[in-house]
């Protein structure tokens, strides 16, 4: 994905769940993934912060009816990320895009 993209200089933070811990996650993991990427932005000024969330994700602990459903899930996990995200980015004055991508078995679909 970060070669079909041409990211460059990726600043990569993992955890299970991906964009969960911004979304719904307890305030100490939404806490570490906020500093994480402020320092990103402060240290290496990239313009796009991704958030990433991928099917049938054990984090969640979720069975989904169908694909549909399970896309309109994490569809929402993504955009409550995405609102924490640039709340923080506006209260400190920080800029960056913000991209979405939902992760399945056939590939990867921006958000």
């Amino acid at each position: 994905f970060i070669k079909v993209k041409n990211f460059n200089h990726v600043d990569l933070v993992k955890v299970a769940g991906g964009a969960k811990g911004i979304a719904t996650g307890p305030d100490v993991e939404k806490t570490y993934l906020l500093d994480q990427i402020e320092k990103s932005i402060k240290l290496h000024h990239p313009s796009i912060v991704g958030l990433m969330v991928h099917a049938d994700c054990g984090a969640y602990g979720k069975k989904f009816g169908d694909t549909l459903e399970e896309q309109e899930f994490y569809k929402g996990e993504l955009n409550r990320a995405e609102a924490v995200v640039r709340k923080f980015l506006e209260e400190n004055n920080l800029e960056a895009r913000i991209e979405k991508y939902f992760a399945d078995f056939e590939g990867v679909v921006a958000i």
